[in-house]
């Protein structure tokens, strides 16, 4: 601070720490949507496996009713 009161106006970022900025911007973004996109995946597969179950001990309860 100087003596007359005025203060330093503060340094300006150079392009550089602009673009560094901008682009951790982005890669947390991609980051965001790859984990979204991750999540869908475990979603669809366990509704998958869940079906081959449930579908898979339809076919033995209806096998075990025929062999009775």
């Amino acid at each position: 601070q100087a003596e007359d009161g005025i203060r330093d106006v503060e340094r300006s970022r150079g392009l550089g720490d602009v673009y560094k900025r901008q682009l951790e911007q982005v890669v947390y973004k991609v980051l965001i949507q790859y984990q979204q996109v991750q999540m869908q995946l475990i979603k669809l597969t366990l509704m998958l496996t869940f079906h081959l179950l449930e579908h898979t001990y339809r076919l033995l309860v209806a096998q075990c009713q025929v062999t009775l």
